[in-house]
């Protein structure tokens, strides 16, 4: 699956699997966040956060919250969910 989202030649996918490629922490995270913001608002990240909002991904307090800098107690448990999607790309 990942070599076949590679040879999409989509740079946002690129970009996006090379921040969860890394090690993963709350910069990845908020990386792999901005790349689905511009890709779900087809180069409006603006209207990307508005259509996450809409589709019930995240309400805009979650999103805010993270924007802004997610409580440390948030940031271990979001690179815990990081290192878990690793390793199943990894897998």
């Amino acid at each position: 699956m990942v070599e076949y989202v590679i040879r999409s030649g989509d740079p946002l996918v690129k970009d996006a699997l090379s921040y969860i490629s890394s090690s993963p922490d709350f910069f990845g995270l908020f990386k792999v966040l901005e790349v689905i913001g511009w890709d779900v608002g087809k180069g409006s990240q603006s209207k990307g956060y508005r259509l996450i909002r809409k589709l019930g991904w995240a309400s805009k307090k979650e999103l805010k919250d993270f924007r802004l800098g997610a409580r440390p107690e948030e940031k271990r448990r979001l690179e815990t969910r990081v290192r878990l999607i690793h390793e199943l790309l990894a897998a």
